[in-house]
């Protein structure tokens, strides 16, 4: 008897192991960056103030998680199917690329540390038509996460 519940214990032993290892890949495509960043900025359709935020990309859903560090809500914005590729070796820490219209920043990428390819977001429609008619001014603006 004692022999029978130590082959059943092995067995499901193996097979949290093999459950365990069949769940970490799709953990380890989940990025958590920790950023501050000193200006109000819109992200996808959401306004948000300067502050300290916590930010994670999934990988498979393309969906960024966005959550400040002085507040228990959460943000979610889809990023877009494209991504650009850094020129070179991956960059040891991440960025954020806000694009500058009249005043108002607008979250346009996002580049995980140590990856060699970032993602986009998509601008609203009003900004990029009224940039494009109104000659607005555009800058870019670059902030370092931690």
């Amino acid at each position: 008897m004692m022999k029978l519940i130590s082959n059943k214990a092995i067995v499901v032993a193996i097979g949290l192991t093999a459950l365990i290892g069949a769940a970490m890949p799709a953990s380890a495509q989940t990025s958590y960056m920790r950023v501050k960043i000193p200006f109000a900025f819109v992200a996808g359709k959401t306004s948000l103030p300067a502050g300290e935020y916590r930010m994670q990309v999934d990988a498979h859903t393309r969906v960024l998680q966005i959550q400040p560090a002085a507040a228990n809500v959460a943000y979610y914005v889809l990023l877009s199917t494209s991504a650009d590729s850094r020129e070179g070796a991956p960059a040891d820490s991440g960025l954020l690329r806000f694009q500058k219209v009249d005043g108002q920043y607008y979250l346009g990428e996002i580049w995980r540390p140590a990856q060699d390819w970032g993602n986009k977001l998509s601008m609203p429609k009003g900004v990029v038509s009224g940039r494009a008619n109104s000659g607005a001014v555009v800058s870019t603006v670059d902030v370092k996460v931690r």
